[in-house]
C-alpha cells in the first residue's frame, strides 16, 4: 500500500463571493419588479395614499352619517354640537381635499419621473462583510451572517427609528415651547 503525501484532504470552502447568504432575502422583501403587475411601483406610491384616504374617509362618513344605536355611545361629540361649531361646509372640505390631493399627485408624478435603478443586494452585503472582516480579522465568509443581519435588519430598523424620532432629535425642546 502506498501513501500519497502530496494530496491533502481539505475541507470544502465557499469562496467569499459565492456565499449562499448573499442571495437569501428576508421575509419582507419582494424580488418582483412591481407589487401589482398592472401598475408600476412608482405610480402606486403616488396613488395609494389617495386611495387609502378616500376609503378611510368613506368608512368614517358611513359610520358618522348612520345613526346606529350601538355607535352612539362611542361618539366624542354630539352631532348637533359638531354641526354648530363647524365653520367649514362639507362641500368646501371636499374641494380643499381634492385640490390638495391633485397637487400632491402632480408633484409625486414629477418627483418619480426617473426610473429607480435596481439594487444589487448581494454586492452590498459582500461589501459590508469585507468591511467587517478587515478590522475584526476574520474571513469574509465568517462575517457574512453579520453583514446579512446588518444589511437587512439592523440598518433598516435604525433608519426607521431615526425617521420616527428625527423631530425629537433635532428639536428636543420644541414640544414644550408655545
Amino acid at each position: 500500500m502506498s501513501w500519497n503525501l502530496t494530496a491533502t484532504a481539505t475541507a470544502p470552502t465557499i469562496p467569499q463571493h459565492h456565499h449562499p447568504i448573499f442571495h437569501v432575502h428576508p421575509v419582507y422583501y419582494s424580488p418582483a419588479p412591481s407589487l401589482l403587475s398592472s401598475l408600476p411601483d412608482p405610480l402606486l406610491t403616488v396613488f395609494a395614499p389617495v386611495l387609502a384616504y378616500w376609503l378611510t374617509a368613506g368608512f368614517f362618513h358611513i359610520l358618522d352619517s348612520s345613526n346606529w344605536a350601538w355607535l352612539l355611545r362611542y361618539r366624542i361629540h354630539d352631532s348637533a354640537e359638531v354641526a354648530s361649531r363647524n365653520r367649514a361646509s362639507p362641500l368646501s372640505v371636499f374641494f380643499a381635499v381634492l385640490f390638495q390631493q391633485a397637487l400632491q399627485t402632480i408633484l409625486g408624478i414629477l418627483w418619480i419621473s426617473e426610473a429607480p435603478e435596481r439594487a444589487d443586494h448581494a454586492t452590498a452585503i459582500r461589501n459590508i462583510a469585507h468591511v467587517l472582516a478587515s478590522p475584526l480579522g476574520i474571513l469574509d465568509a465568517a462575517a457574512a451572517p453579520l453583514a446579512y443581519l446588518l444589511y437587512w435588519w439592523l440598518i433598516p430598523a435604525a433608519q426607521l427609528i431615526v425617521a420616527m424620532y428625527v423631530n425629537f432629535f433635532l428639536f428636543p425642546l420644541a414640544a414644550y415651547w408655545p
